[in-house]
């Protein structure tokens, strides 16, 4: 088992001063719209740290539709090219499908057309990634932020429609817990699941001071390692802050690490 942190490049140094086994970076970085220049010096930069960008996020931007009307399939098509061939020059393995402004199905949109066109942008994607050595993972999403795949299930039943190793699942207990989707949830997916997003779970005197009345979800952080152990789950879990708990990384990252590493080891016993 790996396990990281969703952090921004700024912060890698402190990532790996805290012990963790890779970083997860944001596809901003690659975009095609970053010069090759300014990503030469991103490459040069990233190879001073042992802690490596395995996993990357914020796959597309808002501007670049995969469903609706205004799809440009070969725009889709050059930026898969470029930026996935950075990603995986600078040592991706992993890469988040999440981008729900890039997949919200419109007003009176065909939903079975929207269908239709994520599975040709997955499709493409692995064909252009699968070149590369990567994996696609499909994240569901809250439904307060996405209108389409916001479970487990039908993230699956994408990748199982699609019959490529180069297509998996991820399952992030943020938006699982958002959605009232139980842990437990995690084992149908199985051989499919092949990253985990996880919130930065409660723990006494993280990040005091806090906000006068700040008030975090509970989330079921063991059940859900729980469950991952129940179908011998064994590739990556990256913490993700979308709760924006840490306040000091540099003083909160190890204690995160330390907290995450003996619960899994705790239900290995």
């Amino acid at each position: 088992m790996k396990f990281g942190i969703c952090v921004y490049k700024d912060d890698i140094p402190a990532a790996e001063r805290a012990g963790y086994d890779y970083v997860e970076l944001t596809v901003t970085n690659v975009w095609p719209e970053v010069g090759e220049n300014e990503y030469l010096v991103l490459k040069q930069y990233l190879n001073q740290f042992k802690v490596k960008p395995e996993a990357w996020r914020r796959f597309l931007p808002p501007n670049l539709p995969v469903v609706g009307p205004e799809v440009d399939f070969p725009k889709i098509t050059e930026f898969l090219h470029i930026t996935l061939r950075r990603i995986r020059e600078l040592g991706g393995e992993v890469v988040v499908f999440g981008s729900p402004l890039s997949r919200n199905v419109p007003d009176d949109f065909s939903r079975e057309k929207a269908c239709e066109q994520i599975l040709k942008f997955l499709g493409a994607c692995c064909d252009t990634g699968g070149k590369n050595g990567l994996v696609i993972v499909i994240e569901p999403i809250i439904r307060r932020n996405c209108n389409i795949i916001n479970t487990v299930a039908e993230a699956l039943g994408i990748a199982q429609e699609l019959e490529t190793l180069k297509i998996r699942v991820l399952a992030d207990l943020y938006h699982m817990w958002g959605n009232n989707e139980p842990p437990k949830a995690v084992e149908q997916a199985g051989e499919y699941l092949f990253h985990i997003h996880m919130p930065v779970p409660e723990i006494a005197g993280l990040n005091e001071p806090r906000a006068i009345n700040t008030v975090f979800p509970d989330y079921p952080t063991r059940d859900f390692m729980q469950s991952l152990k129940n179908i011998d789950y064994d590739k990556r879990i990256s913490i993700e802050d979308l709760d924006r708990k840490f306040m000091n990384l540099e003083r909160e990252a190890p204690i995160v690490l330390a907290h995450i590493r003996k619960t899994w080891e705790e239900l290995s016993r």
